[in-house]
């Protein structure tokens, strides 16, 4: 466990500009579990996976929804080559340069708020999703339209999204990884209101109801979409509440990174020439923007160390695994 206390001092606050605090602290953290390790004369990938936890430690009458952090270590291990590894420090030298191989777990915590959307259908079968959700770089026009996609049983050419105004919806906003998961169940729920509407319209039961291409189907009947918006059907101002639906459980995805470093005595210098990651994220809304996310990651974090290393011409190899 770590915790945090702000000193209140006559100066600017010193506090997180682009990540929360848990992210860069995790490193001591993970140092300290390896030091740990040492002394104990056990593996860091068996002592963590000793000291997992299938509750959350702050609540522990709560457990967690989906935990496959050993699942990630052993996978990790497998993958990397870990039994290959020497556990006594500096013993690995590949010509001047000592080759180290380290590992640490990743954490993130998943935070669930509300989140509004409104959908549209008008005549020509065209789906709009209205809701001040942003995109910042990180898809969410992408995901928010194969929401409504799937959702409406329509391609995803049919399918218009409007972000940003401020006379849309309010939706969970960007930022501290709950974009994703909170406005897409805002744009669920919302679609399961125009279906409703939808089966209505049709004369359908909307427990009966399906969609797919562009038809509603149920029992021998089947209908195209574009006929129950003769008059515009369109959902109300619908808010998903995933906090609510999912409080008796806890839901944080998590990781493991494995790495491999090569550095020289004389130059203190080190780099990176070789990274791992195995994430479990919960389900996986598009995997090549999810892949891209990780790799990105991995760049952004190895960056330092990447300086150093690319003047001697040597940059990682990312073990690009799905």
């Amino acid at each position: 466990m770590t915790a945090t206390r702000l000193a209140v001092l006559d100066l600017p606050e010193g506090n997180a500009m682009r990540a929360p605090g848990e992210a860069p602290g995790l490193m001591a953290l993970e140092i300290a579990v390896d030091e740990m390790a040492e002394k104990l004369g056990l593996d860091p990938v068996a002592f963590r996976i000793l000291n997992d936890t299938l509750v959350d430690p702050e609540k522990p009458g709560r457990p967690f929804s989906q935990r496959q952090l050993v699942e990630c270590l052993r996978t990790g291990a497998a993958r990397f080559g870990w039994t290959k590894r020497n556990p006594l420090p500096g013993k690995i030298r590949d010509g001047r340069r000592l080759i180290g191989m380290g590992v640490a777990a990743a954490f993130r915590n998943n935070l669930l708020t509300t989140s509004g959307a409104r959908v549209r259908l008008d005549n020509r079968g065209m789906v709009t999703v209205e809701t001040d959700m942003t995109d910042i770089g990180t898809g969410s026009y992408t995901i928010i339209g194969q929401t409504a996609a799937e959702m409406m049983g329509v391609p995803l050419d049919k399918v218009v999204v409007r972000l940003g105004d401020s006379t849309f919806p309010v939706s969970c906003g960007s930022g501290g990884q709950w974009g994703a998961n909170n406005s897409t169940a805002g744009v669920y729920a919302a679609c399961v209101k125009l279906r409703e509407a939808v089966a209505q319209k049709l004369g359908f039961n909307a427990a009966d109801a399906t969609f797919a291409d562009g038809l509603v189907r149920a029992g021998n009947r089947s209908t195209p979409l574009a006929e129950a918006a003769a008059n515009r059907a369109s959902s109300p101002r619908t808010r998903s509440n995933m906090a609510t639906s999912t409080s008796g459980t806890s839901s944080r995805p998590s990781g493991r990174t494995s790495s491999r470093s090569a550095s020289t005595r004389r130059r203190a210098r080190s780099a990176c020439t070789e990274w791992l990651a195995v994430c479990a994220a919960g389900r996986i809304l598009n995997p090549k923007s999810a892949r891209s996310q990780v790799i990105g990651a991995m760049t952004n974090g190895h960056r330092r160390g990447a300086d150093g290393g690319a003047r001697g011409g040597q940059a990682p190899r990312l073990l690009r695994q799905p």
